[in-house]
């Protein structure tokens, strides 16, 4: 929600555009929480596949040969190398879903705190300009603006 009003150059102008610029602030936060929730979806579904990969490699026997896909070709690889790889990337991908967890955080933390300084900006303009009565007495009214 932005807002505008008719009169430039005035306290109320610098108001409304310092509100406007904290909603962008807001909604850049948001694309890139957005952005994040997808890395952590990308990063399940992986950890999905590599624990279904890692439960298929425990049930084999000790000789039965293990082959990995490297591009168009299957290539033998031996069963311990194999286990040893697959729990790396499950450390690796579980590390990576931590720290994407622990950005998301923060970046909720981040909106809330310009989500209240929002809330404070309207309030304060919508007094300034008498909550919309303003403007018969002189004084520009502001008025919403939906996007």
């Amino acid at each position: 929600l932005l807002l505008a009003h008719a009169r430039p150059g005035t306290m109320a102008d610098a108001n409304v555009a310092l509100y406007n610029k904290t909603v962008e602030q807001y909604k850049d936060i948001q694309t890139e929480l957005q952005g994040l929730v997808t890395q952590r979806t990308q990063y399940e579904s992986q950890l999905n596949e590599t624990g279904m990969c890692k439960e298929e490699l425990e049930k084999l026997d000790e000789d039965t040969p293990v082959y990995k896909l490297i591009g168009p070709a299957l290539v033998k690889q031996d069963p311990e190398e194999a286990r040893a790889n697959i729990k790396k990337r499950l450390a690796f991908i579980e590390g990576e879903m931590k720290r994407i967890e622990g950005a998301m955080a923060a970046k909720q933390a981040e909106m809330e705190v310009v989500r209240k300084q929002i809330g404070e900006m309207r309030a304060k303009i919508e007094a300034a300009s008498g909550g919309g009565a303003g403007a018969s007495e002189g004084r520009p009214a502001a008025r919403k603006m939906m996007m």
